[in-house]
């Protein structure tokens, strides 16, 4: 008995030197199979061309296996193909890193894709909520007589949640219901709150879009109906004029095909800046508007051309289809040069 546990005992102590020692050990056919099991498991937590990758290094060492030579040469032959039996398991090993390595980066890239759907500006209930696209989250929050707002960048973001802060100490947001479209309208439901984007999120740059409100486009697009009320442009710009900076506003019909000729001209407003709050200016807006025609707006091409020092500033194309037969008309503007705004 005392003899066959102290085999027992032994084998798997001399199995352990023989794994680090290498070459100079000699391995049986136990060990080889056990080897082939190991590369069994190896395979099946690849999957996919990885799980092939690994499979077809096993059945190598198993063909090498049928052919070992008999008598006295098999020892020596054993002792190869067990030493190239680790050897695949480190490669098979190094095959799973890769596999894991490219799933992370394709997981890593599904997130920011669906991430770009959470950008813009937000608005439900007592909460307001901007993501811009370089990942700026400024929060609001009117909850009872409590106010809470967060001003920081996203720090995490995952399916259900994000989180924002800076130096670890971070707010949780919860997504119950990720962005979707409902009609012409984008939705999402953030910490119980259901929210519709009334913006692009962006604090620079030029649009157009039928309400203005708050000193930002909501909901901007390139694409109108022939019964809009309004048409409105806004650019903001964290360059601020010279005092006395002329600008020219220029609405231009480019394609309303019989309504007007090509690249038509349809209302032209100069602008200057008066230079107000010039020296704390944090950005500068220029806004203004073009009303419908009593009969509706032609349907076509249309563009909006900011114009400074006989240079262009900005420039933003929409067009209007037919909501129902739409006659051309002489429309208004409303344009002006909004005083440059203080930090």
């Amino acid at each position: 008995m005392k003899r066959g546990l102290l085999a027992r005992t032994i084998r798997p102590a001399m199995l352990l030197l023989c794994i680090l020692v290498g070459a100079s050990c000699s391995y049986d056919d136990g060990y080889f199979f056990r080897k082939i099991k190991e590369l069994d498991e190896l395979a099946a937590k690849g999957g996919g061309r990885a799980k092939e990758q690994i499979e077809s290094k096993k059945y190598e060492l198993l063909e090498a296996f049928k052919k070992l030579p008999q008598g006295d040469a098999r020892k020596d032959a054993l002792d190869k193909l067990g030493r190239r039996a680790r050897e695949v398991i480190t490669e098979a090993e190094q095959i799973l890193a890769a596999v894991a390595k490219e799933r992370e980066k394709e997981g890593k890239a599904a997130i920011e894709e669906y991430k770009k759907k959470f950008v813009g500006r937000w608005e439900g209930g007592d909460m307001k909520l901007r993501i811009s696209p370089a990942g700026m989250v400024n929060y609001e929050r009117n909850k009872g007589a409590g106010k809470r707002s967060v001003n920081a960048f996203l720090s995490e973001f995952h399916r259900d949640h994000f989180k924002v802060g800076f130096m670890g100490i971070n707010t949780t947001f919860r997504i119950d219901k990720a962005p979707y479209q409902d009609g012409d309208k984008w939705k999402m439901k953030i910490d119980g709150v259901e929210l519709t984007r009334v913006g692009d999120g962006s604090r620079f740059g030029t649009w157009v879009c039928s309400e203005y409100k708050e000193d930002f486009c909501r909901n901007p697009t390139t694409e109108f109906v022939s019964t809009v009320p309004e048409i409105h442009l806004l650019h903001v710009t964290p360059k601020v004029p010279e005092k006395g900076q002329q600008f020219v506003i220029t609405w231009i019909a480019e394609d309303v095909g019989q309504a007007a000729p090509p690249n038509h001209k349809l209302a032209e407003t100069p602008l200057t800046y008066d230079g107000e709050n010039q020296k704390a200016a944090a950005h500068y807006t220029i806004h203004g508007h073009l009303t419908r025609p009593t009969k509706g707006w032609p349907t076509g091409r249309y563009r909006v051309e900011i114009l400074s020092k006989g240079a262009a500033v900005a420039e933003a194309k929409f067009q209007i289809a037919a909501a129902d037969e739409a006659k051309t008309g002489q429309p208004t503007t409303t344009d002006k040069t909004e005083k440059a705004e203080a930090k």
